[in-house]
Protein backbone atom coordinates (compact mmCIF):
# COMPACT_ATOMS: atom_id res chain seq x y z
CA UNK A 1 0.00 0.00 0.00
CA UNK A 2 1.36 3.34 -1.00
CA UNK A 3 2.03 5.94 1.79
CA UNK A 4 1.56 9.60 0.94
CA UNK A 5 3.59 12.42 2.51
CA UNK A 6 2.85 16.14 2.76
CA UNK A 7 2.75 18.11 -0.38
CA UNK A 8 4.73 21.34 -0.62
CA UNK A 9 1.53 23.39 -0.47
CA UNK A 10 0.37 21.62 2.68
CA UNK A 11 3.77 22.08 4.30
CA UNK A 12 3.75 25.82 3.51
CA UNK A 13 0.21 26.18 4.92
CA UNK A 14 1.23 24.45 8.16
CA UNK A 15 4.27 26.69 8.50
CA UNK A 16 2.14 29.79 7.93
CA UNK A 17 -0.37 28.67 10.58
CA UNK A 18 2.40 27.94 13.07
CA UNK A 19 3.90 31.37 12.33
CA UNK A 20 0.56 33.10 12.97
CA UNK A 21 0.12 31.19 16.25
CA UNK A 22 3.67 32.06 17.30
CA UNK A 23 3.04 35.76 16.63
CA UNK A 24 -0.13 35.77 18.75
CA UNK A 25 1.54 33.76 21.50
CA UNK A 26 4.53 36.11 21.63
CA UNK A 27 2.24 39.13 21.77
CA UNK A 28 0.25 37.54 24.59
CA UNK A 29 3.45 36.76 26.54
CA UNK A 30 4.78 40.25 25.81
CA UNK A 31 1.60 41.93 27.09
CA UNK A 32 1.67 39.79 30.23
CA UNK A 33 5.33 40.59 30.84
CA UNK A 34 4.73 44.31 30.33
CA UNK A 35 1.74 44.28 32.72
CA UNK A 36 3.83 42.45 35.31
CA UNK A 37 6.74 44.90 34.90
CA UNK A 38 4.39 47.90 35.18
CA UNK A 39 2.69 46.47 38.27
CA UNK A 40 6.07 45.68 39.83
CA UNK A 41 7.36 49.20 39.11
CA UNK A 42 4.19 50.78 40.54
CA UNK A 43 4.52 48.62 43.65
CA UNK A 44 8.13 49.76 44.16
CA UNK A 45 7.06 53.37 43.77
CA UNK A 46 4.16 52.83 46.18
CA UNK A 47 6.60 51.29 48.67
CA UNK A 48 8.79 54.41 48.50
CA UNK A 49 5.73 56.64 48.89
CA UNK A 50 4.46 54.63 51.87
CA UNK A 51 7.82 55.06 53.58
CA UNK A 52 7.74 58.82 52.90
CA UNK A 53 4.14 59.16 54.11
CA UNK A 54 4.87 57.18 57.26
CA UNK A 55 7.79 59.46 58.11
CA UNK A 56 5.74 62.57 57.31
CA UNK A 57 2.81 61.27 59.34
CA UNK A 58 4.99 60.57 62.40
CA UNK A 59 6.61 64.00 62.23
CA UNK A 60 3.30 65.84 61.84
CA UNK A 61 1.75 63.76 64.62
CA UNK A 62 4.41 65.01 67.06
CA UNK A 63 4.56 68.59 65.80
CA UNK A 64 3.91 71.63 67.99
CA UNK A 65 0.17 72.37 67.78
CA UNK A 66 -0.62 75.33 65.57
CA UNK A 67 2.76 75.23 63.83
CA UNK A 68 1.44 73.53 60.68
CA UNK A 69 1.41 75.98 57.79
CA UNK A 70 0.63 75.25 54.13
CA UNK A 71 2.63 77.36 51.69
CA UNK A 72 3.45 77.85 48.05
CA UNK A 73 7.02 77.36 46.82
CA UNK A 74 7.76 81.05 47.55
CA UNK A 75 6.85 80.62 51.25
CA UNK A 76 3.48 82.40 51.13
CA UNK A 77 0.72 80.92 53.30
CA UNK A 78 -2.21 79.24 51.50
CA UNK A 79 -5.18 76.96 52.15
CA UNK A 80 -3.72 74.49 49.68
CA UNK A 81 -0.25 74.44 48.18
CA UNK A 82 2.83 72.30 47.45
CA UNK A 83 4.61 72.85 50.80
CA UNK A 84 3.96 72.07 54.48
CA UNK A 85 6.01 73.72 57.25
CA UNK A 86 5.89 72.76 60.94
CA UNK A 87 7.90 72.67 64.18
CA UNK A 88 8.80 69.24 65.62
CA UNK A 89 8.41 69.43 69.39
CA UNK A 90 11.52 68.41 71.35
CA UNK A 91 9.73 68.04 74.66
CA UNK A 92 6.60 69.11 76.49
CA UNK A 93 5.37 69.45 80.05
CA UNK A 94 3.19 71.39 82.43
CA UNK A 95 4.13 74.72 83.92
CA UNK A 96 3.19 76.10 87.31
CA UNK A 97 3.51 79.80 86.51
CA UNK A 98 5.25 82.26 84.18
CA UNK A 99 5.93 85.95 83.42
CA UNK A 100 7.71 86.65 86.74
CA UNK A 101 10.47 89.28 86.20
CA UNK A 102 13.89 88.30 87.48
CA UNK A 103 14.87 90.80 90.20
CA UNK A 104 18.44 91.21 88.96
CA UNK A 105 17.23 92.04 85.47
CA UNK A 106 14.26 94.34 86.22
CA UNK A 107 16.29 97.42 85.32
CA UNK A 108 17.41 95.90 82.02
CA UNK A 109 15.91 97.14 78.76
CA UNK A 110 14.60 93.62 78.13
CA UNK A 111 14.17 91.97 81.55
CA UNK A 112 14.14 88.20 81.65
CA UNK A 113 11.01 86.43 82.83
CA UNK A 114 10.89 83.25 84.89
CA UNK A 115 8.77 80.22 84.04
CA UNK A 116 8.41 77.50 86.67
CA UNK A 117 7.38 74.07 85.44
CA UNK A 118 7.03 70.54 86.75
CA UNK A 119 10.44 68.87 86.45
CA UNK A 120 10.60 66.91 83.18
CA UNK A 121 12.49 63.66 82.79
CA UNK A 122 16.19 64.07 82.03
CA UNK A 123 15.87 63.19 78.33
CA UNK A 124 13.22 65.92 77.83
CA UNK A 125 14.87 68.70 79.82
CA UNK A 126 14.60 71.95 77.76
CA UNK A 127 17.85 73.58 76.66
CA UNK A 128 19.16 77.11 76.23
CA UNK A 129 18.11 78.69 72.91
CA UNK A 130 15.09 76.41 72.58
CA UNK A 131 11.69 78.06 72.28
CA UNK A 132 8.89 77.65 74.80
CA UNK A 133 5.39 77.72 73.32
CA UNK A 134 2.23 78.24 75.41
CA UNK A 135 -1.36 78.30 74.10
CA UNK A 136 -0.26 77.91 70.43
CA UNK A 137 -3.42 78.81 68.55
CA UNK A 138 -2.45 80.75 65.41
CA UNK A 139 -4.25 83.98 64.63
CA UNK A 140 -5.06 82.67 61.13
CA UNK A 141 -3.58 80.51 58.39
CA UNK A 142 -1.49 83.44 57.11
CA UNK A 143 0.57 83.96 60.28
CA UNK A 144 3.29 81.98 62.00
CA UNK A 145 3.25 81.33 65.75
CA UNK A 146 6.31 83.58 65.89
CA UNK A 147 4.25 86.47 64.54
CA UNK A 148 1.16 86.21 66.69
CA UNK A 149 -1.41 83.90 68.24
CA UNK A 150 -5.10 84.45 68.92
CA UNK A 151 -4.42 85.63 72.49
CA UNK A 152 -1.16 87.45 71.61
CA UNK A 153 2.45 86.35 72.00
CA UNK A 154 2.77 82.61 72.57
CA UNK A 155 6.48 81.96 71.85
CA UNK A 156 9.46 82.88 74.03
CA UNK A 157 13.14 81.95 73.78
CA UNK A 158 14.94 80.21 76.66
CA UNK A 159 17.91 82.33 77.77
CA UNK A 160 18.86 80.32 80.87
CA UNK A 161 17.92 77.00 82.45
CA UNK A 162 18.25 77.84 86.16
CA UNK A 163 17.90 74.31 87.45
CA UNK A 164 15.54 72.14 89.49
CA UNK A 165 14.55 72.52 93.15
CA UNK A 166 11.96 70.37 94.95
CA UNK A 167 10.60 68.92 91.70
CA UNK A 168 10.20 72.29 89.94
CA UNK A 169 12.40 73.51 87.07
CA UNK A 170 12.95 77.24 86.46
CA UNK A 171 13.62 78.78 83.04
CA UNK A 172 14.45 82.36 82.15
CA UNK A 173 12.70 83.54 78.99
CA UNK A 174 13.05 86.66 76.85
CA UNK A 175 9.36 87.51 76.25
CA UNK A 176 6.13 87.40 78.27
CA UNK A 177 3.31 85.09 77.28
CA UNK A 178 -0.01 86.76 76.55
CA UNK A 179 -2.31 84.08 78.00
CA UNK A 180 -2.33 80.83 79.95
CA UNK A 181 -2.98 77.48 78.35
CA UNK A 182 -6.17 75.81 79.59
CA UNK A 183 -4.18 72.77 80.70
CA UNK A 184 -1.05 74.73 81.60
CA UNK A 185 0.84 72.86 78.90
CA UNK A 186 4.11 74.09 77.45
CA UNK A 187 5.86 72.80 74.34
CA UNK A 188 9.53 73.20 73.44
CA UNK A 189 11.06 73.29 69.98
CA UNK A 190 14.25 74.53 68.36
CA UNK A 191 13.84 73.51 64.71
CA UNK A 192 11.48 73.43 61.76
CA UNK A 193 10.78 71.00 58.92
CA UNK A 194 9.58 71.75 55.41
CA UNK A 195 8.06 69.22 53.00
CA UNK A 196 7.55 70.36 49.40
CA UNK A 197 6.24 68.79 46.22
CA UNK A 198 8.47 70.08 43.43
CA UNK A 199 7.45 68.84 40.01
CA UNK A 200 7.13 65.06 40.35
CA UNK A 201 9.20 64.81 43.57
CA UNK A 202 8.60 65.11 47.32
CA UNK A 203 11.45 66.84 49.18
CA UNK A 204 12.19 67.33 52.88
CA UNK A 205 14.36 70.04 54.45
CA UNK A 206 15.30 70.75 58.10
CA UNK A 207 16.69 73.77 59.94
CA UNK A 208 17.76 74.44 63.53
CA UNK A 209 15.92 77.75 63.46
CA UNK A 210 12.25 78.67 63.73
CA UNK A 211 12.63 81.65 61.39
CA UNK A 212 10.65 80.77 58.21
CA UNK A 213 13.07 82.80 56.06
CA UNK A 214 15.96 80.52 57.02
CA UNK A 215 14.43 77.39 55.48
CA UNK A 216 13.30 77.03 51.87
CA UNK A 217 13.60 74.61 48.97
CA UNK A 218 14.33 77.24 46.37
CA UNK A 219 17.89 75.92 46.01
CA UNK A 220 19.28 72.40 45.82
CA UNK A 221 19.18 71.74 49.58
CA UNK A 222 16.93 69.06 50.96
CA UNK A 223 16.39 65.31 50.98
CA UNK A 224 14.51 63.52 48.20
CA UNK A 225 11.72 61.41 49.73
CA UNK A 226 9.71 60.17 46.71
CA UNK A 227 9.41 60.74 42.97
CA UNK A 228 7.11 59.99 40.01
CA UNK A 229 4.31 61.99 41.65
CA UNK A 230 1.84 64.21 39.82
CA UNK A 231 -0.60 67.00 40.68
CA UNK A 232 0.29 66.92 44.37
CA UNK A 233 -0.63 69.45 47.05
CA UNK A 234 -1.27 69.85 50.78
CA UNK A 235 -4.69 71.17 51.75
CA UNK A 236 -7.16 72.00 54.51
CA UNK A 237 -10.94 71.72 54.37
CA UNK A 238 -12.65 73.84 57.00
CA UNK A 239 -15.84 71.77 56.82
CA UNK A 240 -14.07 68.46 57.46
CA UNK A 241 -10.79 69.23 59.24
CA UNK A 242 -9.94 70.68 62.63
CA UNK A 243 -8.36 73.93 61.49
CA UNK A 244 -5.13 73.77 63.49
CA UNK A 245 -4.71 70.03 63.99
CA UNK A 246 -5.39 68.33 60.65
CA UNK A 247 -3.99 68.61 57.15
CA UNK A 248 -4.38 66.52 54.00
CA UNK A 249 -2.02 65.50 51.21
CA UNK A 250 -3.32 64.54 47.76
CA UNK A 251 -1.29 63.42 44.75
CA UNK A 252 -1.26 61.01 41.81
CA UNK A 253 1.16 58.13 41.24
CA UNK A 254 1.91 57.83 37.52
CA UNK A 255 2.53 54.67 35.48
CA UNK A 256 2.63 53.78 31.80
CA UNK A 257 -1.05 52.74 31.80
CA UNK A 258 -2.53 55.44 34.00
CA UNK A 259 -2.32 56.79 37.55
CA UNK A 260 -3.41 56.10 41.11
CA UNK A 261 -4.76 58.93 43.25
CA UNK A 262 -3.82 58.96 46.94
CA UNK A 263 -5.49 61.11 49.60
CA UNK A 264 -3.75 61.08 52.98
CA UNK A 265 -4.92 62.81 56.17
CA UNK A 266 -2.54 63.71 59.03
CA UNK A 267 -3.42 64.72 62.59
CA UNK A 268 -1.43 66.48 65.32
CA UNK A 269 -1.84 64.44 68.49
CA UNK A 270 -0.83 67.18 70.91
CA UNK A 271 -3.44 69.73 69.80
CA UNK A 272 -4.78 71.72 72.78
Amino acid sequence: MRQRGFTLVEFILVMVLFGILAIFASQFVGIGSRLYADANMLERRMSDVRFSLERLNREVRDAVPGSLRIEDLAGNAALHGPCLRFWPHDSAGRYLDFNHPVSSAVSSATPLLRMTMVEPIASEMPQKDWWAIVNPIPYDENTSLLSNCVAGNCVSKIETVEGTVSGATSLLLDKPFAAHSSGRRVFFSHSQVLYCLKGAELWRAHSDSLDPVVLSLSGSTGELMANNLKNGFFYRESSAFAADAEVGLRFDMTSTDGHVTLDHKMVVWNAP
